[in-house]
């Protein structure tokens, strides 16, 4: 231990000067103090910022609509549709379920693999795709929508739209076509438009009537039958009703063709019903071919077909059709309509999209009906 003693002595005394005072601090010690502070009266005036808030998360859907085009029955089609979050937060992706519109024996629409399970999260600035399958089973024109719930504070839900085109001939027309009240010996007239709504075309084979042999078929002299209707092409025919008194009077009109799914398309038709009666002319709007984001007007025409009832029409709404369709200057509620009197509204129609399906709802007295309305872009060559 006593070797220990004399190594800390000796350290003492390195440490100690002659007169017992701490030893001040070596010259090169000075120097780089000085230097320190040059630098430091020299350098620029840096200011740390602080981080920068972070954004909400935000979802935001690319497409409003996934559009399935001429895929048969035994086949099927994928489509994507991406979500992104806008934000800096996460997004959690809580649910989505897909809504098939017309019932058929098994689901036609169903989730990919890659598909939203509860947790999924889309981190800031990120996006993640997402499939959607359809497989037909049937002849039918499938409709249906996507619906995406999530944790964004200011829109939680977003809908994606799911349209399909028939590859197959779909032939389209009024399910009921009322005449009202006409009186004994005289003769009423009524247009009946049809449509082919198919890829494929549609061959019209015959058109009769059953029933009340009061109910007529006039064809147009320029549209005689068989003939062929190419896809979205229009078909118009007359139906005559010449009562000899003024009893109710039913048939069916029975439209033979080539559609898959519509052998016959009938179309029930009646005469001088003792209810209410309204009759819409035309009974689907039609825009035809429109170019994307130029507003288009057509007229509609409610019109009461009794001569002893009035007709309240109670409510006006366009329904689906994403936006594409407004009523112009929409009257003010309710309205009634005396016998034979009627009442015109215009329908506005601008397309963003490839296509957009509405209807306009007419509440009324006599039966609530929806209208159809159609509009679409030019298909490219």
């Amino acid at each position: 231990m006593k070797w220990l003693s004399l190594v800390f002595v000796g350290l003492l005394a390195a440490c100690s000067s002659d007169d017992g005072t701490s030893p001040g601090p070596r010259p090169m010690d000075m120097e780089s103090d000085q230097a320190v502070q040059d630098a430091d009266m020299n350098s620029p005036d840096v200011t740390v910022e602080p981080d920068m808030p972070q954004r909400p998360r935000q979802m935001e859907i690319d497409i409003p609509e996934l559009l399935f085009d001429s895929v048969r029955i035994g086949e099927s089609r994928t489509l994507t549709f991406a979500v992104t979050n806008l934000g800096d937060e996460d997004l959690v992706l809580t649910r989505a379920d897909i809504s098939q519109f017309n019932r058929t024996s098994e689901p036609e629409f169903v989730p990919g693999e890659n598909w939203i399970d509860g947790t999924t999260i889309v981190e800031g600035q990120t996006f993640r795709e997402f499939d959607v399958v359809y497989t037909p089973v049937d002849h039918e024109t499938d409709r249906g929508s996507v619906t995406i719930i999530s944790n964004d504070p200011d829109q939680a839900t977003w809908e994606v739209r799911l349209e399909t085109i028939n590859p197959y001939p779909e032939l389209e027309g009024p399910q009921l076509l009322k005449f009202g009240s006409v009186a004994a010996n005289e003769t009423a007239t009524r247009r009946v438009n049809l449509y082919n709504r198919g890829r494929d075309p549609l061959t019209l084979n015959s058109i009769e009537t059953t029933g009340s042999n009061r109910f007529s078929i006039a064809l147009i002299p320029t549209e005689p039958l068989p003939r062929v209707v190419q896809r979205d092409e229009l078909y118009a025919f007359d139906v005559v009703f010449s009562p000899n008194n003024t009893n109710v009077a039913r048939g069916t009109i029975v439209i033979n063709s080539d559609d898959p799914d519509e052998q016959p398309f009938e179309i029930a038709v009646s005469g001088n019903d003792p209810g209410p009666c309204m009759q819409v002319l035309p009974d689907t709007l039609d825009f035809g071919e429109v170019a994307p984001n130029t507003a288009q007007t057509q007229e509609i025409t409610l019109f009461n077909c009794s001569n002893a009832l009035d007709l309240e029409i109670s409510g006006l709404e366009i329904v689906d059709g994403e936006f594409a369709f407004e009523l112009v200057d929409s009257p003010e509620l309710p309205i009634t309509l005396n016998a034979f009197e009627n009442v015109t509204l215009e329908v506005r129609a601008n397309i963003e999209g490839p296509e957009a399906i509405g209807a306009l709802r007419v509440e009324n007295s006599d039966s609530n009906r929806d209208v159809e309305l159609r509009v679409r872009t030019p298909e490219e060559e």
